[in-house]
């Protein structure tokens, strides 16, 4: 049988683990810092904030009446789903 010679380097550096980067401690993250008078649209494009204005004032009354007209409608099949679904029936309980 042959046998495998193995050769060791001692001069070249050993990797260091990943667990050694890795810490298992939560990090806090740090607190977000609030400007005053600073708004999201203050990073909007002026061409943007001109378009959005102009789609507000035409469609405002729109889609007010199409919030409130879906809302009501699917409000109410929310919830009757969620009724009928909280009612248990056992097999001797369910009318053939």
């Amino acid at each position: 049988f042959a046998t495998a010679h193995v050769t060791t380097r001692p001069n070249l550096p050993i990797a260091p683990r990943v667990s050694q980067f890795i810490s298992m401690q939560s990090v806090a993250a740090p607190e977000p810092t609030l400007i005053p008078g600073l708004s999201a649209s203050d990073f909007q494009h002026p061409e943007d904030k001109r378009a959005s204005q102009l789609l507000k004032t035409f469609f405002a009354p729109v889609e007010l009446a199409l919030r409130g007209a879906f809302s009501a409608l699917v409000e109410d099949a929310l919830f009757m789903d969620n009724i009928a679904s909280g009612v248990l029936v056992g097999p001797r309980q369910l009318p053939e």
